[in-house]
Protein backbone atom coordinates (compact mmCIF):
# COMPACT_ATOMS: atom_id res chain seq x y z
CA UNK A 1 0.00 0.00 0.00
CA UNK A 2 1.42 3.36 -0.95
CA UNK A 3 1.88 6.27 1.42
CA UNK A 4 -0.95 8.15 -0.28
CA UNK A 5 -3.37 5.27 0.29
CA UNK A 6 -2.27 5.01 3.94
CA UNK A 7 -2.79 8.73 4.45
CA UNK A 8 -6.19 8.54 2.76
CA UNK A 9 -7.20 5.57 4.93
CA UNK A 10 -6.00 7.37 8.10
CA UNK A 11 -7.88 10.52 7.04
CA UNK A 12 -11.11 8.52 6.66
CA UNK A 13 -10.71 7.02 10.15
CA UNK A 14 -9.99 10.40 11.73
CA UNK A 15 -12.99 11.94 9.96
CA UNK A 16 -15.25 9.12 11.23
CA UNK A 17 -13.99 9.55 14.83
CA UNK A 18 -14.50 13.34 14.67
CA UNK A 19 -18.05 12.96 13.29
CA UNK A 20 -18.89 10.42 15.99
CA UNK A 21 -17.61 12.77 18.73
CA UNK A 22 -19.56 15.71 17.28
CA UNK A 23 -22.73 13.59 17.18
CA UNK A 24 -22.21 12.61 20.84
CA UNK A 25 -21.74 16.26 21.84
CA UNK A 26 -24.93 17.26 20.00
CA UNK A 27 -26.90 14.54 21.80
CA UNK A 28 -25.55 15.70 25.17
CA UNK A 29 -26.33 19.32 24.28
CA UNK A 30 -30.02 18.38 23.79
CA UNK A 31 -30.24 17.23 27.43
CA UNK A 32 -31.10 19.87 30.02
CA UNK A 33 -31.03 19.85 33.81
CA UNK A 34 -34.42 20.78 35.20
CA UNK A 35 -34.52 22.25 38.70
CA UNK A 36 -37.90 22.64 40.34
CA UNK A 37 -40.06 22.62 43.44
CA UNK A 38 -43.20 20.62 44.26
CA UNK A 39 -45.75 22.35 46.52
CA UNK A 40 -49.34 21.83 47.59
CA UNK A 41 -52.12 24.41 47.14
CA UNK A 42 -51.24 25.94 50.54
CA UNK A 43 -47.66 26.58 49.37
CA UNK A 44 -46.16 23.88 51.61
CA UNK A 45 -43.40 21.68 50.10
CA UNK A 46 -44.38 18.14 49.14
CA UNK A 47 -41.66 15.83 50.49
CA UNK A 48 -40.94 12.63 48.56
CA UNK A 49 -43.02 13.42 45.45
CA UNK A 50 -42.12 11.23 42.46
CA UNK A 51 -40.88 13.09 39.38
CA UNK A 52 -40.65 10.85 36.31
CA UNK A 53 -39.80 11.58 32.69
CA UNK A 54 -42.93 10.45 30.85
CA UNK A 55 -42.51 7.14 29.03
CA UNK A 56 -39.16 6.29 30.67
CA UNK A 57 -37.75 5.07 33.98
CA UNK A 58 -35.70 8.26 34.41
CA UNK A 59 -36.89 9.82 37.64
CA UNK A 60 -36.17 11.37 41.02
CA UNK A 61 -37.94 12.43 44.23
CA UNK A 62 -38.36 15.79 45.92
CA UNK A 63 -36.31 16.56 49.04
CA UNK A 64 -37.35 18.01 52.43
CA UNK A 65 -37.94 21.44 50.85
CA UNK A 66 -39.84 20.00 47.87
CA UNK A 67 -36.90 20.66 45.53
CA UNK A 68 -35.70 18.28 42.82
CA UNK A 69 -33.16 18.13 39.98
CA UNK A 70 -33.43 15.86 36.94
CA UNK A 71 -31.63 15.62 33.59
CA UNK A 72 -34.01 15.19 30.62
CA UNK A 73 -34.20 16.00 26.90
CA UNK A 74 -35.42 19.52 26.00
CA UNK A 75 -38.83 18.39 24.76
CA UNK A 76 -39.51 15.94 27.62
CA UNK A 77 -42.64 15.87 29.74
CA UNK A 78 -42.47 15.24 33.49
CA UNK A 79 -45.12 13.38 35.47
CA UNK A 80 -45.34 14.32 39.16
CA UNK A 81 -47.20 12.00 41.56
CA UNK A 82 -47.70 11.69 45.30
CA UNK A 83 -50.12 9.69 47.46
CA UNK A 84 -53.29 11.70 48.09
CA UNK A 85 -52.64 14.21 45.29
CA UNK A 86 -53.76 14.32 41.65
CA UNK A 87 -51.14 13.34 39.08
CA UNK A 88 -49.76 16.27 37.09
CA UNK A 89 -47.88 16.28 33.77
CA UNK A 90 -45.80 19.34 32.80
CA UNK A 91 -43.26 20.30 30.12
CA UNK A 92 -39.61 20.36 31.19
CA UNK A 93 -38.36 23.94 31.71
CA UNK A 94 -36.34 26.00 34.19
CA UNK A 95 -37.30 26.99 36.83
CA UNK A 96 -40.22 24.63 37.36
CA UNK A 97 -42.77 25.11 40.15
CA UNK A 98 -45.42 22.39 40.37
CA UNK A 99 -48.57 22.81 42.48
CA UNK A 100 -50.29 19.52 43.34
CA UNK A 101 -53.99 19.44 44.19
CA UNK A 102 -55.42 17.02 46.77
CA UNK A 103 -57.29 14.00 45.42
CA UNK A 104 -59.92 13.29 48.05
CA UNK A 105 -61.45 10.43 46.04
CA UNK A 106 -58.20 8.42 46.02
CA UNK A 107 -58.04 8.52 49.83
CA UNK A 108 -61.32 6.62 50.08
CA UNK A 109 -59.99 3.61 51.96
CA UNK A 110 -56.30 3.68 52.82
CA UNK A 111 -54.62 1.15 55.11
CA UNK A 112 -51.45 2.11 56.98
CA UNK A 113 -49.20 -0.95 57.15
CA UNK A 114 -45.82 -1.49 58.80
CA UNK A 115 -43.85 -0.50 55.72
CA UNK A 116 -45.96 2.21 54.05
CA UNK A 117 -49.50 3.03 52.93
CA UNK A 118 -51.65 0.99 50.56
CA UNK A 119 -55.23 1.11 49.32
CA UNK A 120 -57.50 -1.35 51.10
CA UNK A 121 -58.42 -2.94 47.76
CA UNK A 122 -54.74 -3.79 47.12
CA UNK A 123 -54.06 -5.33 50.55
CA UNK A 124 -55.40 -8.88 50.44
CA UNK A 125 -53.48 -11.29 52.65
CA UNK A 126 -52.12 -8.83 55.20
CA UNK A 127 -55.44 -8.17 56.95
CA UNK A 128 -57.70 -10.55 58.83
CA UNK A 129 -60.93 -9.34 60.37
CA UNK A 130 -63.17 -11.07 62.90
CA UNK A 131 -66.65 -9.58 62.76
CA UNK A 132 -69.50 -9.38 65.25
CA UNK A 133 -71.38 -12.33 63.74
CA UNK A 134 -68.43 -14.69 64.22
CA UNK A 135 -67.93 -13.54 67.81
CA UNK A 136 -71.62 -14.11 68.64
CA UNK A 137 -71.42 -17.71 67.36
CA UNK A 138 -68.31 -18.50 69.44
CA UNK A 139 -69.18 -16.47 72.57
CA UNK A 140 -65.59 -16.44 73.89
CA UNK A 141 -64.66 -15.72 77.51
CA UNK A 142 -61.35 -14.05 76.58
CA UNK A 143 -60.42 -11.89 73.59
CA UNK A 144 -57.49 -14.12 72.62
CA UNK A 145 -59.80 -17.17 72.48
CA UNK A 146 -62.05 -15.26 70.07
CA UNK A 147 -59.32 -15.47 67.43
CA UNK A 148 -59.02 -19.27 67.56
CA UNK A 149 -59.76 -20.63 64.11
CA UNK A 150 -61.34 -17.38 62.89
CA UNK A 151 -58.37 -15.40 61.57
CA UNK A 152 -56.16 -16.81 58.81
CA UNK A 153 -52.49 -17.07 59.80
CA UNK A 154 -53.22 -16.66 63.53
CA UNK A 155 -52.42 -19.57 65.85
CA UNK A 156 -53.77 -19.50 69.41
CA UNK A 157 -52.46 -22.10 71.88
CA UNK A 158 -52.43 -22.47 75.65
CA UNK A 159 -49.35 -20.94 77.25
CA UNK A 160 -49.38 -23.53 80.04
CA UNK A 161 -51.76 -25.85 81.88
CA UNK A 162 -52.36 -23.37 84.70
CA UNK A 163 -55.98 -22.26 85.24
CA UNK A 164 -56.56 -18.64 84.19
CA UNK A 165 -53.28 -18.53 82.25
CA UNK A 166 -53.45 -16.52 79.01
CA UNK A 167 -53.04 -17.94 75.55
CA UNK A 168 -50.00 -17.74 73.29
CA UNK A 169 -50.76 -16.02 69.98
CA UNK A 170 -48.49 -16.37 66.96
CA UNK A 171 -49.11 -14.59 63.67
CA UNK A 172 -47.69 -16.46 60.68
CA UNK A 173 -45.26 -18.42 62.80
CA UNK A 174 -42.49 -17.10 65.02
CA UNK A 175 -41.90 -13.34 65.21
CA UNK A 176 -38.82 -11.40 66.19
CA UNK A 177 -35.84 -12.46 68.30
CA UNK A 178 -36.47 -12.38 72.08
CA UNK A 179 -40.18 -11.62 71.66
CA UNK A 180 -42.58 -13.44 69.36
CA UNK A 181 -45.72 -11.90 70.85
CA UNK A 182 -47.79 -9.57 68.66
CA UNK A 183 -48.20 -5.91 69.52
CA UNK A 184 -51.68 -5.14 70.86
CA UNK A 185 -53.10 -1.67 70.29
CA UNK A 186 -56.43 -0.71 71.88
CA UNK A 187 -57.87 2.72 71.03
CA UNK A 188 -54.47 3.79 69.67
CA UNK A 189 -52.54 2.83 72.83
CA UNK A 190 -50.12 -0.13 72.93
CA UNK A 191 -50.91 -2.71 75.66
CA UNK A 192 -47.91 -4.26 77.44
CA UNK A 193 -48.07 -7.98 78.14
CA UNK A 194 -50.92 -8.75 75.77
CA UNK A 195 -54.66 -8.79 76.25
Amino acid sequence: MSNINRCHHLFKRMTFVCLFLLWGISVIAQTITVKGTVKDVMGEPVIGANILQKGTTNGTTSDLDGNFTIGVPKDAQLTITYVGYKEKTVNAKNPLIVILEEDNESLDEVVVIGYGIQKKSVVTAAIAQVGQKELQRVAPVRVDNALKGLAAGVTVTSASGQPGEGSRIRIRGVGTINNSDPLYIVDGMPIDGGI
